[in-house]
């Protein structure tokens, strides 16, 4: 609730603006590639749905940050719902390592190694009134029970891992998810999906509404799931994160991929104009 400084405007840049908020140096996330790609992971072919999604392809390699940039209604959420068998598709392929998956749904999608961080993680991510510890482990039980039963020991050591390897900031494994900040919160609903070893990450808005210090730990850990050849679908309203992390964007504009940049073929500037262009059949 204090004061921490004033600045004339002119000094008033983003680094410096941060660096008053959060009391430490801050640098800003700079794209690299960091690793060679490896095989395609995930295959889209002419996908149609309902109207939300028209003829939208595309392939997803290990190893690769693939961001989706677009208008909100642009149909980014929608293709990943999808993928991950949300949402029905009318007509089109996915392929997972080259096999079509007739009849996606999440249940058969996750045991494909396709995972998927929802945009809202207070609704769709979290039970905020589980502790930290079941959320941690809600979508890989099957590695933490037998026979369905629950192994609480088996539990509490796969949280107490993702908890340190996520750096989450918690009193303790029982306490109640709604108790965590907003950085937490999205860090945990990562951590619950990284615990099922995906070879696929679907995210959905990772860092929406979270501070400026989580933001960057999440970019961080985005290329560092690409380094250890994780194949990453990222989506994000912030156009600027998108060119942050991605080594590749498509635009989306009303259900169809209307551009497809390497990061190195573009710009903010050029890239705003792209999502901002009007789309005609």
């Amino acid at each position: 609730g204090r004061t921490i400084g004033t600045i004339p405007v002119q000094e008033a840049t983003p680094e410096r603006i941060t660096q008053m908020m959060i009391g430490s140096d801050w640098k800003r996330t700079e794209w690299q590639r960091d690793a060679e790609l490896g095989p395609v992971r995930l295959s889209v072919r002419n996908l149609n749905s309902k109207g939300l999604l028209r003829d939208v392809s595309l392939e997803l390699r290990g190893g690769e940050v693939l961001g989706l940039a677009g208008l909100l209604g642009s149909g980014r959420t929608e293709l990943l719902r999808a993928i991950f068998g949300l949402d029905p598709i009318d007509s089109g392929e996915i392929l997972v390592d080259g096999t079509p998956q007739l009849k996606p749904n999440p249940i058969s999608m996750k045991a494909t190694g396709i995972g998927l961080t929802p945009e809202d993680r207070k609704k769709q991510g979290l039970v905020l009134v589980f502790p930290v510890e079941d959320n941690l482990t809600l979508a890989s039980l099957h590695r933490v029970s037998s026979m369905g039963v629950l192994n609480p020991g088996k539990e509490k050591v796969l949280a107490e891992t993702m908890v340190d390897n996520l750096a989450i900031k918690t009193a303790r494994l029982d306490v109640k998810t709604r108790t965590l900040s907003g950085g937490n919160q999205q860090k945990v609903v990562i951590g619950n999906w990284l615990n099922t070893l995906p070879q696929v990450l679907m995210m959905d808005e990772p860092t929406r509404g979270i501070d400026i210090q989580a933001k960057e730990q999440i970019f961080a850990l985005v290329r560092d799931l690409a380094r250890q050849g994780l194949a990453v679908l990222f989506v994000s309203s912030e156009i600027e994160e998108v060119l942050d992390v991605a080594d590749r964007i498509l635009v989306m504009n009303q259900g169809r991929i209307t551009h497809s940049r390497q990061h190195d073929e573009v710009d903010l500037e050029q890239l705003m104009a792209l999502v901002m262009e009007e789309y005609t059949e």
